[in-house]
């Protein structure tokens, strides 16, 4: 009875044990692959803790070079000029990552609000642009971790449902490339593939505040409502339109005329 029941205790204790790895394994982006011995479960382990350490090690790297003197505007502006080096863009787009998401955790973009001024452009919009130019200057980059950095930062905003739906489920042109050079060099989100996507606009995502446009009007043309802290809702204070890379103020007019009109003011 004795050794059975140290048998059994052994069993249970190999039982958790192996529960544990599978869950690190996971946290860590290893995917078991059946028939795989622990050790080999455990190198993949050692080799995902050395990727993450690497990217780690590249973000500080890059950040310590990108122009700390801007403000978040004049960095979002800079992800878009050409003449600025492809090195120093991605080093601005991960300061901005920084910035704007708290403890600069892209999963954590449903805490992010607020407009930056000037030119009232949604922060919310422009930390995905943020992650996005920072992923693809990282998989053109071809420095120690910079693959892995690149996954981390999308599949860490993947981790938020909200962005998944509006950016993964729908998202920019550039996402098919993203994906498709993570997934060809091994590099997943924790959990099955990259998603596929309905592909809507480009980058940038965000924009200043140009025109206005009706409610009804926005509605009829399935524009993303932004309330006044720029987060995404069914109806508010602003109107993204991720085709055209527009953002209108929401306005509401008596004269059927003027309700269906945008009227542009730059």
């Amino acid at each position: 009875m004795f050794l059975e029941g140290v048998k059994k205790m052994k069993k249970i204790r190999y039982m958790l044990l192996t529960t544990l790895v599978v869950f690190s394994f996971s946290a860590f982006n290893v995917n078991p692959v059946s028939g795989m011995t622990f050790d080999e479960l455990a190198e993949n382990y050692r080799i995902a803790r050395d990727q993450d350490l690497s990217a780690d090690n590249l973000m500080k790297d890059l950040i310590s070079v990108a122009d700390k003197d801007k403000n978040n505007v004049e960095l979002w502006k800079s992800l878009w000029y050409e003449e600025v080096k492809a090195d120093k863009r991605t080093a601005n787009a991960l300061l901005l990552v920084r910035r704007i998401f708290p403890d600069g955790d892209t999963s954590r973009w449903d805490e992010v609000s607020g407009f930056f001024y000037p030119g009232v452009i949604p922060s919310t919009l422009a930390g995905v642009d943020a992650v996005y130019s920072a992923s693809l200057g990282l998989i053109n980059m071809e420095m120690k971790g910079s693959d892995r950095l690149a996954r981390n930062l999308m599949n860490s905003l993947l981790d938020s449902s909200r962005a998944k739906i509006y950016f993964f489920d729908t998202a920019p042109y550039e996402y098919t490339y993203i994906a498709n050079n993570l997934s060809k060099r091994g590099y997943f989100p924790d959990y099955g593939d990259w998603p596929e996507a309905d592909i809507s606009g480009k980058l940038p995502l965000a924009s200043p505040v140009r025109g206005r446009i009706s409610s009804n009007l926005a509605a009829a043309r399935n524009l993303v409502f932004l309330n006044a802290s720029a987060g995404i809702v069914n109806n508010g204070a602003y109107a993204w339109d991720r085709e055209k890379g527009m953002i209108y103020r929401v306005i509401d007019r008596e004269d059927n005329n003027l309700s269906s009109a945008i009227i542009f003011r730059y």
